[in-house]
């Protein structure tokens, strides 16, 4: 009697998975959101329409054949089992499904199908993209794989690279869509394509013989609205492997890093030390500028060589600072009115990590690791390198150790550099997903303790270290400022290269982090370029000028008397219509949102004497008021605009314009102060009623607004009158109290 229920209990379960097979592998153009089989391969459907074809997992170093594919689990979550040519198990993809979001996380089961070797990627591959009209690839590009930079795809054939941190596209429908890579149960995984040509997510665990379950591989999501897609899908992706907390809209801006700072990098470069450092703040203090931060680059530490070598002692170099660091913080802060003194430190120790044979190398040994890379802008060869352990709470120690020294001389914040170097400590090491998380939960907890969290993340355009950044807010977006170079090489170029990268590598970094767009010199050519974009780029600003040579003018137009930086409310992205078109013959525009005016950056980004396009009030994303005013903050002048309302624009060769987008519905638009970039951001409050507006800003100086019909009077907090101009709707006056009123 057992035996025949047993079989009837079988003959149940077969008719079951008959039917799911059945039904998987029918063609399902009315599935509105979801997955089907077809021909034995995954097609992710959206709107009734096959986005994703030929869905199937690929592992590198490993060749089979799929001989059958069953699919088991609830509509929300499936698991689809890949049976091959000479697996034991099969190998399982498993797709959870979140119809409201139109979002799908896929994890991938290898169950011992995949190589031994950690270095050989696991995958989730589709054949291709139907409707695919264009995309926007992120990819961590060069020999040093510290940064992103955004690729035009015109076709699948062109996303060659395998290092893609993001990727988004648009459906010749109009519909958008995104992938994003994912980690967990020690893989973290990259998109790209193999050699067939298929595109998806590759995976690594950099330890050999490692075996895991459900290891999470991929985000997908599709929006009609790029920006609710872009959040989205960090919003389900990070939640899904339990990092919520290191999404940006989980973290405050650090109220430290709201002053303006200068870095002594490309002034001094290695060669820094404190009597330059006294020079350079004196430049300062003779224009009468009182600095508030200070960052020490590298330069201040023994190491065996400055640029290539390793870290010998956490103390500063005696050469260079003969009385230590305590001394120039107290005379910095004493002499020169600096408030805080930082100083740059490598994520590994220093380039090429800690120096054994030093007393901190043998006293730090039980903290370190041993690891194989090379020093990516020299020719030595692959060595042996040490640094903090991805094993254990060790590596905290080492950070903590450091820190502890640092602060007691009165050092208040510090810059990490090098932090893409988690892949080669992991390697061999420590599976990376965790490996990674262990060392940047051993820094970034360091940096709590001894600095208040406030740190710069620099070379760190990856995802094993900002899907980890749970309690920091800051990283840098972009390869470094380079000065002298004239280059539209994107990659490392000009003005314009350096601000595209920022601008589309904003796009992904800040639904994780407040971007950083890097240090620039207020005395360069093209200063008003790069202060412009920092204007509307809603991180921290900062200058690395050569002492004697700062633009003040510049410098003041960024930040308030008290040193306090005029910051953007949003991280800056560019406009829908150029979400496409890097390096096209046509202004990049990029908008951003200061107290609900829209904040449109205009740059020529290619190598042209001049380019034309148009701007509108909907190149702001979220407008949908029908009235606007545009204030033109180049040419000084103001006109009305209909939300859809297209405005002709004409940028020259390496340089910006900015726009300020007022919604406007009552008798006064304010714009606030003209004699900074930001000038939205420079009122602080705004009372309107019938007879007259008050209003307070941050500062006095130079007020503009727009009014339909000249105001009667404008008198201050004493009542007594303001002297103002008013032309062409615009009001304009000098105030020197904060506070007034318009009158009607």
């Amino acid at each position: 009697m057992k035996k025949s229920k047993n079989k009837i209990q079988v003959l149940a379960q077969i008719v079951v998975l008959s039917f799911l097979i059945s039904t998987c592998n029918r063609k399902t153009d009315t599935m509105d959101f979801g997955s089907a089989i077809e021909n034995n391969k995954i097609v992710i459907y959206k709107n009734g329409v096959p986005r994703l074809n030929g869905g199937i997992p690929v592992f590198q170093n490993k060749n089979f054949s799929i001989t059958g594919v069953s699919v088991s689990g609830k509509d929300s979550t499936q698991t689809i089992s890949f049976t091959t040519s000479n697996s034991i198990q099969p190998i399982e993809i498993h797709i959870d499904a979140y119809p409201n979001s139109s979002t799908l996380i896929v994890s991938l089961t290898p169950n011992k199908n995949q190589s031994i070797i950690g270095d050989d990627y696991i995958s989730m591959m589709f054949g291709s993209i139907p409707g695919f009209d264009i995309g926007t690839a992120f990819f961590k590009y060069g020999s040093v794989k510290a940064w992103t930079y955004p690729q035009q795809i015109n076709s699948l054939d062109s996303l060659k690279h395998t290092d893609n941190q993001f990727f988004y596209w648009k459906y010749n429908d109009s519909l958008y869509a995104a992938m994003m890579p994912l980690g967990g149960e020690g893989y973290m995984a990259t998109i790209g394509t193999d050699s067939n040509q298929h595109f998806g997510a590759k995976a690594k665990v950099l330890v050999d013989n490692f075996d895991a379950k459900r290891i999470p591989i991929m985000a997908i999501a599709f929006d009609k609205n790029p920006y609710n897609l872009f959040e989205k899908i960090y919003d389900k992706g990070l939640t899904k492997i339990g990092k919520e907390a290191s999404l940006r809209k989980n973290k405050k801006y650090p109220a430290f890093f709201e002053k303006m700072m200068w870095c002594t990098w490309n002034s001094f470069m290695h060669d820094v030390d404190e009597k330059r450092i006294f020079e350079g703040l004196e430049s300062f203090k003779a224009n009468g500028f009182k600095l508030p931060l200070l960052l020490i680059d590298d330069g201040w530490s023994q190491v065996t060589a400055y640029g290539t070598g390793r870290l010998k002692s956490f103390e500063v170099e005696p050469k260079k600072f003969p009385k230590g660091l305590a001394n120039t913080v107290k005379i910095a802060k004493e002499k020169y009115g600096v408030v805080q003194v930082g100083v740059w430190h490598a994520f590994n120790g220093y380039w090429a990590g800690v120096d054994m044979e030093s007393d901190l190398g043998k006293s730090q040994a039980q903290n370190l690791i041993a690891y194989q890379d090379k020093v990516a802008w020299t020719d030595k060869p692959i060595e042996t390198f040490y640094g903090p352990t991805p094993k254990s709470d060790a590596g905290f120690d080492f950070y903590d150790q450091w820190y502890t020294y640092l602060k007691k001389e009165g050092i208040a914040f510090v810059k990490v550099d090098n932090q893409l170097i988690a892949n080669r400590i992991c390697n061999k090491n420590a599976p990376f997903s965790e490996g990674a998380a262990q060392l940047q939960k051993n820094m970034q907890n360091a940096v709590k303790k001894h600095f208040d969290g406030n740190v710069v993340n620099c070379m760190d355009m990856t995802t094993d270290a900002v899907y980890n950044y749970q309690n920091s807010p800051i990283a840098r977006s972009s390869e470094d400022f380079f000065p002298d170079n004239q280059s539209f090489k994107i990659e490392s170029g000009n003005a314009a290269m350096h601000i595209i990268c920022n601008v589309y590598n904003s796009i992904w970094w800040s639904q994780m982090v407040y971007p950083d767009f890097d240090m620039f010199q207020s005395h360069h050519p093209q200063a008003e370029y790069h202060a412009i974009a920092r204007a509307i780029s809603g991180g921290p600003i900062y200058i690395t000028d050569t002492p004697s040579k700062q633009n003040f003018d510049i410098i003041n137009k960024l930040m308030y008397k008290n040193g306090t930086i005029i910051r953007a409310d949003k991280p800056a992205m560019p406009t829908e219509d150029c979400l496409f078109s890097i390096q096209d013959a046509k202004p990049l525009k990029v908008f951003s949102v200061s107290n609900g005016v829209g904040l449109l950056g205009v740059f020529n980004p290619i190598d042209a004497q001049k380019v034309e396009g148009t701007i509108s009030p909907s190149d702001v994303y979220g407008f949908s008021d029908s009235k606007y005013i545009i204030y033109d903050t180049k040419n000084k002048t103001i006109q009305k605009a209909d939300l859809n309302q297209k405005i002709p624009v004409s940028i020259s060769k390496l340089e910006a314009n900015l726009f300020y987008i007022l919604p406007f519905s009552e008798k006064i638009a304010p714009i606030g102060l003209i004699d900074k970039y930001n000038a939205p951001k420079t009122i602080k409050k705004v009372d309107f009623n019938d007879t007259f507006t008050k209003i307070e800003l941050f500062e006095a100086g130079d007020f503009a607004a727009y009014l339909p019909q000249k105001p009667s009077k404008v008198l201050d907090s004493n009542n007594k009158e303001i002297t103002f101009s008013y032309s062409n709707q615009l009001l304009l006056l000098n105030t020197k109290d904060i506070t007034f009123k318009v009158y009607f």
